[in-house]
């Protein structure tokens, strides 16, 4: 079964829950008890470095060298490792 996140208008409650695929698309939030909001899912992974557009950058890389004199250049990256409170 797969597992679906909800967000409530009411009180911005965010959490997921596991529902058959034939479930419902809306869900009773389990702080407010009103109706909650199935919302898409947003992650991102880097595997391994590949040259080609990075959509966290918005621009085309060549090398893994020119990725990271651009996120140091966007302030994504302090001291040679990328800053552990953004995404990157």
């Amino acid at each position: 079964m797969p597992i679906y996140e909800f967000e409530c208008p009411k009180c911005g409650k965010r959490y997921e829950k596991l529902i058959g695929i034939n479930g419902e698309k809306r869900h009773i939030c389990p702080t407010c008890h009103k109706r909650a909001n199935r919302v898409y899912s947003t992650f991102r992974t880097i595997v391994d470095f590949r040259d080609g557009w990075d959509v966290g950058l918005g621009e085309y890389v060549n090398t893994k060298k020119d990725r990271e004199r651009m996120l140091r250049e966007k302030g994504l990256m302090k001291q040679g490792k990328p800053d552990e409170g953004r995404w990157v």
